[in-house]
């Protein structure tokens, strides 16, 4: 009986160990990036840089490190002398891939803090801005940048249609949705440091702000019934104020189609999304459902 019950300690140790070399092995493993992607990412912007890259080269540009194998480095990146942050990996390959995690939606692709009133035409996201510095790091300045949105995998574009007041006065503009697109999602921007500012769209009041004492980004959903498919919307930002610089509204539709989205006035940016073939394509994930046992 003693031998028995040595024995079966014995084997107990054994499984044990070989438990815990398996779950070390399991959490030592680098996914196929592919994976973390449509897992984990959202908007994202990407690019292929070069034709190698060193990725020891590469690894301080990161503020941490979340996976590392030999084909690539994927962690967080801050960007250049500012706090924001957006998901990085570069692949030994020669291509970077930058984004947001699903949380943000396609209205905060409009970065307020970088948006220049001297160019007020001109909006350049975190993702893309991201890859920009990093090719530009590696002396680059050119690269051509992709966009896609690993939440929406059906999404082919993006519609921006902005205003902007460097002062007292109001904006207006016109916005045609056609009813042939697909509209996934619908956002605006409220970004000011001008008092009495508002926004309008389709004679409602979208967002507004009294007095302000520093600079305001606000981001906020907007329903179908407020930027309507098949109707014309009328959007109009107004301030009244005579101190401060800057006020910047708009709105943004994520969709899948073709058919051209027409915009009178103000500011547009269009941009199409298209998987990174750069990566290969797509896996297959399968979903795995387990039974939850109940006393």
């Amino acid at each position: 009986m003693r031998i028995m019950r040595w024995l079966g300690v014995v084997a107990f140790a054994f499984l044990l160990l070989a438990s815990a070399t398996t779950t070390k092995a399991i959490a030592q493993a680098t996914p196929d990036i592919r994976f973390i992607l449509q897992t984990q990412a959202g908007l994202s912007a990407y690019a292929t840089i070069t034709n190698t890259i060193s990725l020891d080269q590469v690894r301080p540009m990161f503020s941490s490190i979340e996976m590392e194998n030999s084909d690539y480095i994927q962690g967080e990146y801050a960007l250049s002398g500012r706090t924001d942050k957006v998901k990085l990996v570069i692949g030994n390959a020669g291509w970077a891939i930058a984004w947001h995690t699903r949380d943000y939606a396609s209205q905060h692709l409009y970065d307020c803090p970088s948006f220049n009133g001297s160019l007020p035409a001109q909006i350049i996201n975190r993702p893309e801005r991201a890859i920009l510095e990093v090719s530009n790091a590696l002396g680059i300045t050119a690269p051509t940048v992709g966009f896609y949105d690993f939440r929406n995998p059906q999404a082919n574009g993006i519609i921006f249609h902005w205003l902007f007041l460097p002062g007292n006065g109001s904006q207006t503009s016109s916005i045609d949705l056609p009813l042939l697109n697909t509209y996934i999602e619908r956002g605006y921007i409220f970004c000011t440091a001008l008092s009495n500012s508002k926004l309008w769209l389709n004679s409602q009041i979208i967002d507004q702000q009294g007095s302000v004492s520093q600079v305001l980004y606000r981001y906020g959903v907007l329903g179908a019934d407020q930027l309507r498919a098949g109707h014309t919307n009328n959007m109009k930002i107004e301030d009244l104020t005579f101190f401060g610089y800057g006020f910047v509204g708009g709105v943004t539709a994520e969709y899948s189609g073709t058919t051209p989205i027409n915009i009178s006035g103000g500011y547009r940016r269009d941009l199409t999304l298209a998987y990174p073939t750069i990566l290969g394509q797509p896996i297959t994930l399968y979903p795995i459902y387990i039974p939850i046992l109940r006393k």
